[in-house]
């Protein structure tokens, strides 16, 4: 078997959490190439799907279910002002540069490692 450097997010595979997505956010960097550690973990397809922890979308290559947090109306609630915060962002409202998405974004990137799936 092959190896591969091809590197996904390192929250590939685990709970995909408020906490991450914000993780990701806030180290994402619009100004370059997005990739699968540099994506706005809040941004939508142009279905408005959310993505999963790898930047990627339903009906995109190798996009996985994220495995969700438990849910209650306290967490769900929390969840809500969160989304206040991250929405007013200045980040939220950046557009058409390298880091956002566009169908196609992950056509240079590789094939995702067969022990990664």
């Amino acid at each position: 078997v092959a190896s591969s450097n091809i590197q996904m997010s390192r929250f590939d595979g685990k709970v995909w959490t408020m906490d991450a997505k914000i993780t990701i956010m806030g180290e994402w960097d619009p100004e370059e190439t997005r990739g699968y550690n540099n994506f706005n973990a809040f941004e939508r397809d142009d279905q408005g799907n959310c993505c999963d922890a790898n930047g990627k979308f339903p009906g995109e290559g190798n996009y996985k279910d994220p495995k969700r947090p438990d849910t209650n109306w306290e967490s769900m609630t929390r969840d809500r002002e969160t989304m206040v915060k991250v929405n007013a962002d200045p980040k939220m409202a950046i557009k058409g540069k390298k880091g956002n998405w566009k169908r196609g974004w992950d056509k240079t990137l590789g094939m995702i490692p067969a022990e990664q799936l």
